[in-house]
């Protein structure tokens, strides 16, 4: 009966993309406080850890609350990572401190930007004692100016726009780790990944497609780990004022929630290369598939994608839009006798140039 529940609820859920991953926040943070109530940790008194014990019967009600709890949580996953990212609207006091945070951001960028400039050389020196000094100060400044570099890259860049620039900042660093994977991703062929992404996604590869699903999974995984220490952190203050060793483990999940909040930070830059494969190789997919002409120049390429772009974002029809130049390109079909007559029938006509005006 369970696993017929397990596998109703994981086929409800998405399929293979609920797994055993996904059971793992709610069973630790579950089996955590249940240790803790067990061994007497809230009592004042001593600790006594024979006093754990798990009875059957017990152990499968414990399964079966660990498994409602992650279907439970499986759809908010989305709002937790969201949270996370920084995507903090509502109260004022939401707002403020939001806009702190982006504040102490542009701070760091601006002083890394900063640091990049320090000369890389200076005058020779004649005295070996200086020359030394020098060296030794020479690669301080290059280990600094490489720190500076490499911070400069973990931010998003800012975009132009209308109004001036946008520095396309979020108030914490795994929302600006997500969103510089997704400007980047199409911003370098002229296109944008959020209105573009939804149309190219049935030309990925199955592997492509795959790895980007397991991506994502495992970013919701480490980061409602990441929430499940923060809240065993909270249930485990009491600890800090027994006054011996069990006081350090509310530093030690704290400790966790730091390394998988890290962790996250990690798996949102390799998101964010594997969306960048997916417009190498499966942006002229899209082009094909809505029967857009190629381009024949990287130039004439992000032309067209900034135009077409545009379109997708606007709500102008085609005839009204800088799309209505563009000639389509529609596949020939193919007869029997012309693939036979022909050793390159199946491949497709050569599509016309995209028109710059």
């Amino acid at each position: 009966m369970f696993g017929g529940l397990v596998g109703a609820g994981t086929k409800a859920l998405g399929g293979n993309r609920f797994s055993l991953v996904n059971l793992f926040p709610p069973t630790f943070l579950a089996a955590y406080i249940t240790f803790l109530i067990q061994i007497g940790a809230y009592g004042g008194g001593m600790i006594k850890l024979h006093g754990f014990a798990f009875k059957r019967e017990d152990l499968a009600t414990f399964a079966f609350g660990v498994f409602v709890f992650g279907v439970l949580l499986r759809p908010f996953q989305a709002v937790l990572v969201q949270f996370l990212e920084g995507y903090w609207s509502g109260a004022s006091l939401v707002a403020v401190m939001a806009e702190l945070a982006v504040e102490r951001h542009r701070r760091r960028l601006y002083t890394a930007s900063v640091l990049m400039q320090l000369p890389t050389s200076m005058p020779t020196q004649t005295r070996l004692d200086e020359a030394v000094e020098q060296a030794r100060r020479m690669a301080k400044i290059r280990r600094v100016r490489a720190r500076a570099s490499s911070r400069v890259r973990r931010y998003p860049q800012p975009k132009s726009t209308g109004s001036g620039s946008d520095d396309r900042l979020m108030p914490t660093m795994l929302g600006n780790a997500l969103r510089d994977g997704e400007d980047t991703a199409g911003g370098r062929y002229g296109l944008d990944m959020m209105t573009v992404y939804p149309r190219m996604y049935p030309y990925l590869s199955p592997k492509l497609s795959s790895a980007i699903s397991q991506q994502l999974d495992l970013i919701a995984t480490t980061v409602s780990l990441c929430y499940v220490f923060l809240v065993a952190t909270a249930l485990s203050a009491p600890l800090a004022w027994r006054g011996d060793w069990w006081g350090i483990a509310p530093l030690i999940t704290v400790a966790l929630a730091i390394l998988t909040y890290r962790g996250a930070i990690r798996l949102a830059y390799g998101h964010g290369i594997l969306l960048a494969t997916a417009f190498d190789l499966h942006r002229f997919h899209m082009l094909e598939g809505m029967r857009y002409p190629l381009p024949k120049t990287a130039k004439k390429e992000a032309q067209f994608n900034r135009r077409l772009t545009a379109f997708l974002v606007g709500r102008r029809p085609v005839t009204a839009t800088a799309l209505k130049a563009v000639t389509y390109c529609h596949p020939v079909a193919q007869t029997g006798s012309d693939s036979s007559s022909s050793g390159d029938a199946d491949s497709p006509a050569k599509p016309d140039d995209v028109d710059d005006n």
